[in-house]
């Protein structure tokens, strides 16, 4: 039997009944409004049959992922979707998240936000190889995390680890109450350094209300308002020139980052689509409430760089943008800083 587990937007709108939005959910008590509304529902109606549900044991399924071999990482919210390709090498994991790295993959996790997964394996229909994948949702049935092993994944190995953590209950129905307790936040983990720094990770993991007023009285030497509309000809610029970027971007539940020569920005169904080696993203570029060009200077254990950070209209860091440092000496480059130059300001 064949399943597809839905994280991509365009494959969520086709499935979800019209008028629906992916990852809603209506807080009376109607107890089909999630099986009517979100992307977790839609995957649920296959659980009994060629879904299976996961018993919420996260960190003990995450901590063998780097046994698997290669991986396709999906990370997503609303305006923004985005796929890399790697395998884990090392990674640490506790109750308040962790991280997963390797040759281009960079996945931070916080799964006491994680409330369903799943998994399943899709046979395509030209008769290729079955493509086994794994499934991470919010409390409202939002997808947080989508896994796909690669073609040169240890098949036995995933299909052993999810009869491992299968759950108990495989009925169609998504249960409105998390499988099991949500584990308590613990100590945060330290955050290792990356091509973005390793200050930018925190950002993402719970809402940072008073960020923008510390951007906005920090002053342009340190952060400058930039104009949203502008951001699309940067990486319009920035793809031309071949330019590296780091990039990271995710939810609350599960931040992705990558890092690579950007090769083509362009337009996909009122989208801007980015692609890279090993990488893809699709970004609502409406979304972008402000964006702001944030300079760190040099200090005791880092090189000064320069960031640009995209927030919503609620004040949520949608990504951060930079370039990784020079091999050779560790400083910035100059093609991204002179791009951001580049931008017009805004007065706030």
């Amino acid at each position: 039997m064949s399943a597809r587990l839905y994280w991509h937007p365009q494959a969520l709108r086709g499935a979800l009944p019209p008028g629906q939005a992916a990852g809603t959910l209506d807080s009376g008590s109607d107890p089909d409004a999630l099986l009517r509304v979100s992307a977790a529902a839609l995957i649920a109606r296959g659980c009994g049959g060629p879904v299976l549900r996961l018993d919420g044991r996260w960190s003990a399924l995450l901590a063998a992922l780097p046994t698997l071999g290669g991986l396709t990482v999906c990370v997503q919210h609303a305006a923004l979707y985005q796929v890399a390709h790697g395998r884990f090498e090392r990674g640490l994991l506790g109750s308040a998240g962790g991280y997963l790295l390797g040759p281009g993959l960079d996945l931070r996790v916080f799964p006491q936000h994680w409330t369903h997964g799943f998994a399943a394996t899709d046979i395509p229909a030209d008769g290729g190889a079955p493509v086994r994948m794994l499934a991470f949702f919010g409390a409202d049935g939002a997808p947080l995390l989508g896994l796909r092993l690669g073609p040169d994944g240890d098949t036995r190995r995933f299909d052993r680890l999810v009869l491992r953590h299968r759950h108990a209950d495989q009925s169609p129905r998504l249960p409105a109450v998390a499988l099991q307790n949500t584990p308590q936040p613990g100590d945060p983990l330290p955050y290792p350094d990356g091509p973005l720094g390793g200050e930018c990770y925190p950002l993402f993991a719970a809402p940072q209300p008073g960020r923008l007023p510390a951007l906005a009285a920090a002053g342009p030497s340190l952060a400058r308002a930039v104009d949203p509309a502008c951001i699309a000809c940067l990486l319009r610029v920035a793809a031309e020139h071949r330019q590296p970027l780091a990039w990271l971007a995710g939810t609350p539940g599960a931040l992705g980052g990558h890092s690579a020569a950007l090769l083509r920005a362009d337009r996909l169904g009122g989208r801007l689509r980015l692609s890279g080696a090993g990488f893809l993203a699709e970004l609502d570029d409406r979304a972008i409430a402000q964006a702001w060009v944030v300079h760190r200077p040099e200090g005791l254990r880092s090189r000064a760089r320069s960031t640009l950070e995209l927030y919503a209209a609620d004040g949520r860091l949608l990504a951060a943008l930079g370039a990784p440092p020079r091999p050779t000496d560790g400083s910035e480059c100059a093609v991204w800083r002179a791009l951001l130059l580049g931008l017009p300001g805004l007065i706030h």
